[in-house]
Order: C-alpha cells, then sequence, then structure tokens
C-alpha cells in the first residue's frame, strides 16, 4: 500500500488546491459507522466515467477536504471519503488512464476535521442515526465536549443527544437495522433496555415479518405479469402494399386485479418493525421482572392505544364499552374536546353507581 506523501508546509498554504493519486492519501478514522456499499462507491465511478458535451470524461466535480497530519506532513482526508473510495476503484478498473484526485488542504486538528466533517455530512443530509450517535461519542470522549456543544452543533435537542448515547452500547445487527432505516431511533433505544437474548427474539420477529412481506410482494408481482400476457394483443398493421388495416378482434376480457389492500402494489403489513419491537420490549420487561418484584414499564405509542381502543367496535362487545371505546377514538383523533370527554366519563359512571343502587 502507498504511503500518503509529505507536504512541503512552506509551500502549500489554506485552501491550497493539489491533485494526488488517491492510494496515497490516508483516510484516518470514518466519520461513518459503516462503509459505504458498492453500489454507493460504484455509482460515483459511473459520474466520473460519464463524458461531458465536448466528449471527454467528466470525472471529479467536488474536491475532497484533506488535512496536513502533523508532524509526519502527510494528508488526511476529512470530508469527501466516498469520492475518494470512488477515485481508488476507478483507477482499478481504468489502469491505463488513472485518475489524479482534487484536493482541497486545510491546516486543522484532528477534532477540527471531526467537525467539518459532521458539518459536510449534515449538508447533504449524508449520515444515519447510528453514524450521529457515534461522532458525538467522539466528541464527547476524544474532545471533552458536552451535551450542550454538541445539540448546538447538530441543531438538536438536548434530549436526542441523551438518546442518541443509548445506541452505542448496541450490537452490530441492531446498529445495521436502524441506520437502514427499518427501525426508528425511538425503536433502538427501546431495544437499549433489555438483553441480548430478548433482543435476538424481537429481531428474529422482524424478520419472519420481513421474509413474509417479500413472499407476498413476489406473489403480486407473478399475478401482474399473468394479467399481462392475458391481455389480447393487437394483429400487425398492413405495411404499404395498399391493403386496409383489418379491425382487431376482440379477445376475452383480461381479469380483474383481485381488490387488495396496497401500498405501490403491495400488500401493507399488519404491522411495522418498530411496533414490533415496542410490543416484544414490553414482552422482555414484564418477563424479566421477578416474583414481588415491581414490573418494569414500557410507555405504549399512540398506534397502540388507537389499536386497542378500536378492537372493540365488534357487534358482540358490551354496548357501554363499545360506546367507551369509540368515544376514546374520536378523542384521541380530535373529534371531541376535553370538555366534552370528561362530561361523558362523568356521566358514564353516574349511570353506573345509579345501576349498583338499583340493584341493592
Amino acid at each position: 500500500m502507498a504511503t500518503a506523501p509529505k507536504v512541503n508546509a512552506g509551500q502549500v498554504t489554506q485552501g491550497s488546491f493539489l491533485f494526488v493519486d488517491p492510494k496515497q492519501i490516508e483516510k484516518g478514522k470514518n466519520s461513518r459507522f459503516f462503509e459505504f456499499t458498492d453500489d454507493q462507491v460504484m455509482e460515483l465511478v459511473a459520474s466520473y466515467e460519464s463524458v461531458d458535451t465536448t466528449g471527454n470524461p467528466q470525472g471529479q466535480l467536488v474536491p475532497i477536504e484533506c488535512r496536513i497530519v502533523e508532524p509526519s506532513k502527510r494528508l488526511e482526508v476529512h470530508a469527501g471519503r466516498r469520492r475518494l473510495e470512488a477515485a481508488i476503484r476507478y483507477n482499478e478498473l481504468h489502469p491505463d488512464e488513472p485518475m489524479k484526485i482534487k484536493v482541497l488542504v486545510t491546516r486543522c486538528s484532528a477534532e477540527e476535521a471531526l467537525v467539518r466533517g459532521i458539518r459536510n455530512n449534515r449538508d447533504v443530509a449524508a449520515t444515519s442515526w447510528v453514524d450521529d450517535a457515534f461522532n458525538q461519542k467522539r466528541l464527547r470522549e476524544e474532545h471533552g465536549w458536552a451535551d450542550t456543544k454538541i445539540a448546538e452543533l447538530y441543531n438538536q435537542q438536548p434530549s436526542v443527544v441523551s438518546r442518541l448515547k443509548k445506541l452505542t452500547g448496541l450490537r452490530g445487527k441492531v446498529l445495521k437495522l436502524i441506520h437502514e432505516g427499518v427501525i426508528g431511533l425511538d425503536a433502538g433505544c427501546d431495544l437499549s433496555e433489555v438483553d441480548d437474548i430478548s433482543q435476538d427474539e424481537i429481531l428474529l420477529k422482524i424478520q419472519q415479518m420481513q421474509d413474509e412481506h417479500e413472499a407476498e410482494e413476489k406473489k403480486r408481482r407473478a399475478e401482474l405479469i399473468e394479467e399481462a400476457a392475458a391481455m389480447p394483443q393487437d394483429p400487425p398493421s398492413a405495411n404499404g402494399d395498399g391493403d386496409k388495416k383489418e379491425p382487431a378482434k376482440k379477445g376475452p376480457k383480461a381479469p380483474k386485479a383481485s381488490a387488495k389492500p396496497a401500498v405501490n402494489g403491495r400488500k401493507k403489513p399488519a404491522e411495522t418493525p418498530s411496533q414490533i419491537v415496542k410490543k416484544g420490549v414490553r414482552a422482555a420487561k414484564e418477563a424479566a421482572a421477578k416474583p414481588g418484584e415491581e414490573k418494569k414499564k414500557q410507555p405504549r405509542s399512540l398506534k397502540e392505544v388507537k389499536d386497542f381502543f378500536g378492537g372493540f367496535d365488534g357487534p358482540r362487545e358490551d354496548p357501554a364499552v363499545r360506546t367507551f371505546a369509540g368515544l376514546v377514538m374520536e378523542w384521541v383523533e380530535g373529534k371531541i374536546t376535553d370538555l366534552r370527554m370528561t362530561k361523558v366519563m362523568n356521566d358514564m359512571i353516574c349511570e353506573k353507581k345509579e345501576k349498583e343502587k338499583e340493584t341493592k
């Protein structure tokens, strides 16, 4: 592996531009927890390979930022890591016409370099909750930043910074689900409160749900292909030989697509992964409680509240229960006021007390 080139500190000033062999740039610490995927790198390689209006390769449009590492005087990237990875891959694919990468030289400390990288990624919305959590951990542990200062840099509420701390204790497979957006920040924080065995049981349920969803999607795609194949085809038209075009014969009607509640052509899953986490964590906390010990409480989400009370709308439910559940749903949805809800509850309690007196 090539070593990073030494830079003449007397000749290179703040804001200087250099063209360097990409393999000679030190990568340093990554501001992302997960490395870029091959697809992400190749997407940028394709942009390097594309040609402009004159037929020349477009190449690199935005320079990467590198700092001069003291005392070695070598270059280390702190903004533009994907561009650097793409340039290395480009040269592997085009060894006869290698490219040099354009570098904007900055003079800054390791702390300033980290902050620059964070700001650069934030401007293009290129980080996940996981990236933010571990970058904030670096600011806190390596550079002594207080949570209030971190919140100001990220433009986040201090409570969000506090919740992100919980993610740094999770295992890689849980972090990957958060990083990819399968589950949200709240679900990740919930998982941090149960042991690894409970986490694995919850992750298994999520995987099963995803497998079922994928199987349904494949079935639906196969149905659409069959429906398209059953559509009548128009006969070829006459070609300049003076013959008149015959009207197309009507074939059998194509079967109608089955009426299924769908989102983008696929059935919507009954539960989201985050909802599976919420229920699983609650069950794990209840199961972990020792005899005589107060059970750990897991707050219910608004969706869970609505699902619970919405389940009492069946004709076999007690009329009073069905009425009350319906009122709760209307109150949650903002259809009735707090005053109206209070009055209804008081009336129901008074009515119940009157009935109890009559039975005595």
